[in-house]
């Protein structure tokens, strides 16, 4: 089963970086409201992000597009909204027709845009497309892309290994400078480890999104960037399109620069993995998470989260750090 089709349910990773995405959209709002602004997204057959999104702000549209004809008439059903827009079109096409697209729209409506893809063999025509939108887009729209940093996607068994390289991570180093050869990032052989190679492609993707705003009179700043893993490695960057004039003015501003969870700069990535947790595990952490540390907590649980003590302190930080985002899904009688 590809990522694609499991349940947020079963992502409970995936489900904190769209909260925090959404955490996001938030402070944004305060800042500059978000009521003219439509929200694109590949929403996927059950529509979750638009869920989320359209529940918590008021937009001036939504759309999904969807690359599988099939899959749209399920979509239709399941928004939730009828005002949301199902449309069979695959990403090139969208990005490429995003101009004609706009302006459909008002003449003073922002977009925000997350492209969401899962081929880590296509990595480049995705940063390629990723630096096209943002070259198609104006200031205060929000592009966001999700794009597979498994570290191993880039290499076969050791046994295959060419003689010329010492180590895997040469090997690699190698793959994916060729594989992102049209935006250089200055990647390490030790970045190309699980670890490591998130902040490696999300500097590429920094790469991509400054490409895309070269002899444009906006600039492009980063303002969240996540890495997870729910069975893969994935990473989410979320940058904000302002006036070249206007842009650290508008990153100084308190909900902002204050925002926890705000990426430094391209390659300063905020891991999540939270641990995978019943309902009666959750209530037992939440009760005690203001008044215990994490070791205190483990005892009280009395068995380990993880693979041992370590593991298990290590997750239960993740989740202090990330539970107001950690789903709460109960069984409906």
């Amino acid at each position: 089963m590809s990522g694609i089709d499991v349940p947020y349910h079963l992502r409970p990773n995936k489900y904190v970086d769209r909260q925090i995405f959404v955490d996001l959209l938030n402070r944004l709002d305060r800042v500059r409201p978000l009521s003219q602004s439509v929200y694109v997204s590949m929403g996927g057959k059950f529509l979750d992000d638009h869920k989320a999104i359209r529940f918590a702000f008021e937009l001036a549209g939504s759309v999904s597009i969807e690359k599988f004809a099939r899959v749209v008439p399920r979509q239709n059903f399941n928004k939730p909204f009828e005002d949301v827009s199902c449309l069979e079109r695959e990403s090139k096409d969208f990005v490429s027709g995003f101009s004609e697209f706009r302006s459909e729209y008002p003449e003073d409506a922002n977009f925000i845009v997350w492209l969401d893809f899962v081929k880590p063999s296509e990595r480049l025509i995705q940063l390629e497309e990723f630096s096209t939108l943002v070259g198609f887009g104006r200031p205060f729209d929000v592009f966001r892309i999700t794009i597979n940093a498994n570290a191993e996607t880039l290499k076969g068994s050791d046994a295959k290994k060419p003689e010329q390289y010492k180590t895997i991570r040469d090997w690699r180093l190698a793959i994916f400078e060729s594989q992102l050869r049209k935006f250089p990032c200055n990647a390490t052989a030790d970045e190309m480890t699980t670890a490591g190679f998130p902040a490696a492609l999300a500097r590429a993707v920094g790469v991509a999104a400054m490409e895309g705003t070269k002899r444009k009179k906006f600039v492009v700043r980063p303002l969240a960037v996540t890495s997870y893993s729910d069975g893969t490695t994935m990473l989410s960057v979320t940058a904000i399109l302002l006036p070249a004039e206007e842009a650290d003015a508008f990153m100084a501003m308190p909900w902002i620069a204050e925002w926890k969870h705000r990426a430094a700069g391209w390659g300063s990535v905020t891991r999540i993995d939270v641990p995978d947790l019943s309902l009666r595990e959750k209530m037992l952490i939440d009760r005690h998470i203001n008044v215990m540390d994490d070791r205190q907590i483990a005892g009280e649980l009395g068995f380990e989260l993880g693979d041992d003590e370590p593991s298990t302190l290590t997750k239960l930080s993740q989740y202090r750090e990330h539970f107001r985002f950690y789903p709460q899904f109960v069984r409906m009688a």
